[in-house]
């Protein structure tokens, strides 16, 4: 793991703007579906007040003590809703919650309000010709447990596919980059080096066959060492001339002295 090879800073530069994307979409995502939830919930707690409000109105009237009862039980029936509290204006009051095994009860008194819990107050209605009055009140409490449940699963799953998304990404850009620049490089190295080293051999040539870049660096390189290699033939011509003017010359010479 070399930090100054060029695959390396490639892949972790994808790696941190592709994080940085997702984070940010995951983000979005978490925040939406967190609205879409709590609104969801509290449209939940309207509807529960909207049945309490019809279904309670005769009942209380009438102070029908059991049906009351029953009717506030049966909205505990859904799990988010953990207590309603009724009351009239004659200090009356009823109040079903949940006891220690979760099951709606009738309570004297409720317990300590938890942090997690929401609560709505309403009134109950009773019509009686064309003249509404208000015969009791209630709080009904409402647990944003599972919400958050809901959220940390949400979390948790957008965390999971940043992580997979950036293994498979870093996986995918170290083979591509090996295949498509570091290979062509090497290839280039090794034939620099040839000439550089050993008997330097200008009769290495370099593949052009991609048509990409690197076959156009490859093209030039190659022009580049056919001409050296031209320029060293041409010198190599011109001594060898040299050589055989200079040994007529000796042999000329010595005719003449010899003469």
């Amino acid at each position: 793991f070399n930090l100054n090879s060029i695959s390396t800073r490639l892949t972790l530069l994808f790696v941190v703007i592709t994080t940085t994307l997702l984070a940010i979409s995951g983000g979005i995502s978490y925040f939406s579906t967190k609205t879409g939830l709590e609104t969801a919930l509290e449209e939940d707690a309207n509807d529960a007040i909207e049945r309490i409000q019809t279904n309670l109105s005769m009942p209380l009237w009438n102070f029908d003590q059991p049906v009351m009862a029953a009717t506030l039980k049966a909205e505990l029936g859904a799990d988010f809703i953990q207590s309603v509290s009724l009351k009239t204006p004659k200090n009356w009051s009823l109040i079903i919650g949940r006891d220690k095994d979760g099951k709606p009860d009738e309570l004297k008194e409720l317990t300590a309000t938890t942090s997690e819990l929401l609560s709505k107050d309403a009134e109950v209605i009773y019509k009686e010709g064309e003249k509404p009055q208000s015969i009791g009140k209630f709080t009904l409490q409402y647990s944003h447990a599972s919400v958050d449940a809901a959220l940390r699963s949400a979390l948790r799953a957008i965390v999971i596919e940043i992580v997979l998304l950036d293994i498979a990404l870093l996986v995918a850009l170290s083979l591509a980059l090996r295949l498509i620049v570091i290979k062509p490089l090497h290839g280039i190295r090794d034939a620099l080096k040839d000439i550089a080293e050993g008997e330097a051999n200008l009769t290495r040539r370099l593949d052009t066959s991609s048509n990409n870049e690197f076959s156009e660096v490859a093209q030039w390189f190659n022009t580049f060492v056919a001409r050296i290699q031209g320029v060293i033939r041409e010198v190599g011509d011109s001594v060898s001339e040299q050589i055989s003017a200079s040994r007529e010359l000796t042999s000329a010479a010595e005719k003449v002295s010899s003469a």
